[in-house]
């Protein structure tokens, strides 16, 4: 379920054309057809208007006790004579029945005072009928399922102060206050709230603030999965610009995606709706008696995933060849004056003497040495190739050539966030090698 936070039009800045309410709305529309993408049915919590934050979270309690409901349905038509049958038939009743309270609830502003808490009073301890629910929302089927991401751009409490940027994420479990000391799913929510800050913040380029627990309603009032992100700080002006670009936003729901992704893989792989990987090889490879290598991908026009470090004597041990001799020279074709490789250095095919060249490729062949993540040449993964993949991604200087080739970092075939993303976690030393 996606949360646009609050409605169009809700926190205005003044003389920029930006409202939170409106461009969280513009997020989820970029994010739904990606999520979709991948299997998963999307509910979009609103359109333009503002619906009540209690309302939501009536619907979302009520999806997860459906959730709870339909499986044992399922589980019952599928062994009614089961000992756990009674049990069964009896959480059904139960789970219709709070279904339909919840929503009479979501009806009532003076119910929703009463079961949930608001306005809100840190001193309160959670309505005995919503721990049932809780409860009953504490079951793998409703985490297998079920994901809450309430979308949201932060600002300081005075709008003036404008240094302050980055990206936040927030869950909640029951270390927090006393309200409710229960909540489940914490260790699978804590992992996605912290891939959310760190791969949210390197598709925005703004500051890491990392993942912190917290209270906010739309997570409090739930014990089905849910987290709330605050991509980055419409008072900051670089962060702004940011959320108002279509191409950040673009890369923004990649990254949601992503994190998404490697949550339910991480934790609830049985679900995953994701296509097997393809068989095939991204590139076209050479015929093995041209070229092959057990550790670099020998494509036909280039040699491919090789990692930054790697020496001339290094590369030619793990290359062979039925047809040529290799050689190696730079990228005018001069020889190399030190052992270092760098992206755009040449490998070079000739015929051996006693080899027809009808029953190879050619007299010689010539392909560029690609270093995995050396886009900028230097033989280094650095600084300039994490900003030239962010760069290309952006659309502002599209990559080319042996370039382009070291910057698929995961030899899947296209350059894109999970690329720019692998980078990123190198160079903060979170990995300790490319690919």
């Amino acid at each position: 379920m996606l949360d646009p936070g609050h409605g169009d039009g809700y926190n205005a800045m003044a003389g920029t054309g930006y409202d939170e309410g409106t461009y969280m709305r513009y997020m989820a529309e970029v994010l739904k057809p990606k999520l979709e993408a991948l299997g998963a049915k999307v509910i979009v919590t609103r359109d333009r208007d503002n619906t009540d934050v209690q309302v939501r979270t009536c619907d979302y309690n009520i999806l997860a006790l459906s959730v709870v409901r339909e499986d044992r349905e399922q589980k019952l038509a599928a062994a009614p004579s089961s000992p756990d049958a009674a049990a069964w038939r009896a959480l059904i009743l139960e789970c219709v029945q709070l279904e339909a309270l919840l929503a009479t609830i979501r009806e009532s502003s003076l119910m929703q005072s009463t079961y949930f808490n608001t306005p809100y009073d840190s001193t309160r301890t959670i309505h005995p009928t919503l721990a049932r629910i809780f409860e009953i929302q504490n079951d793998l089927a409703v985490y297998e399922r079920l994901m809450y991401l309430s979308l949201h751009s932060n600002a300081t409490a005075d709008i003036n102060q404008t240094s302050t940027r980055g990206t936040w994420s927030f869950y909640v479990d029951s270390s927090y206050g006393s309200y409710y000391q229960a909540y489940g799913n914490e260790v699978g929510e804590r992992y996605f709230s912290q891939q959310l800050a760190d791969n949210v913040s390197a598709a925005m380029d703004t500051q890491n603030r990392g993942s912190m627990c917290n209270d906010y309603y739309v997570i409090r009032e739930t014990n089905a999965p849910a987290i709330l992100l605050e991509i980055g700080f419409h008072t900051n002006p670089g962060d702004r610009e940011k959320l108002m670009n279509a191409t950040y936003r673009a890369a923004v729901a990649d990254a949601i995606t992503l994190s998404l992704q490697r949550y339910f893989e991480k934790y609830y792989p049985v679900i995953t709706t994701l296509a097997s990987p393809s068989t095939e090889p991204p590139y076209e490879l050479l015929p093995t008696a041209v070229l092959s290598s057990e550790r670099y991908m020998t494509a036909a026009f280039g040699l491919l995933g090789v990692p930054v470090g790697t020496t001339q004597d290094d590369l030619i041990e793990n290359l062979s060849s039925d047809y040529y001799d290799i050689t190696i020279s730079d990228a005018q074709g001069q020889p190399k004056p030190t052992q270092a490789l760098i992206t755009g250095d040449l490998l070079n095919l000739e015929l051996e003497e006693n080899i027809e060249p009808t029953v190879a490729i050619g007299q010689s062949l010539t392909l560029p040495i690609t270093m995995c993540g050396d886009v900028s040449g230097s033989g280094e993964v650095d600084l300039l190739s994490l900003l030239m993949i962010r760069r290309h991604l952006l659309e502002i200087e599209l990559l080319q050539g042996p370039q382009l080739l070291a910057a698929d970092v995961n030899l899947d075939g296209e350059v894109d966030l999970v690329d720019l993303l692998l980078v990123r976690r190198y160079l903060l030393e979170l990995q300790p090698t490319l690919p």
